[in-house]
């Protein structure tokens, strides 16, 4: 039995948009390099890093934000939520 993600079928139509929107969207994931570029290439996403920890994640959303960057962030899972937390808007 092999079991895999599925995107949802509205990801592509909400990536285009956001791209035309010029808003820059990168995918943190768990998953591993092989699995994010298939997921990506699917829906139009051009930037991505792959095989991250959660602490990763936190890392990476901390580096754009302290680069000035908004930063926006969905997430599926458990491993996502010290991600999602990060992401809130700074007071």
């Amino acid at each position: 039995m092999t079991m895999s993600d599925v995107l949802r079928p509205e990801a592509a139509g909400i990536v285009k948009r956001l791209h035309d929107m010029d808003t820059n969207i990168v995918l943190l994931t768990e998953d591993n390099q092989k699995t994010a570029d298939h997921f990506a290439g699917q829906v139009g996403i051009l930037q991505m890093r792959a095989d991250l920890l959660p602490e990763e994640k936190v890392g990476s959303i901390n580096e754009l934000q302290n680069a000035g960057r908004n930063v926006c962030r969905t997430g599926d899972g458990v491993n996502d939520a010290p991600a999602l937390k990060t992401a809130l808007p700074r007071p």
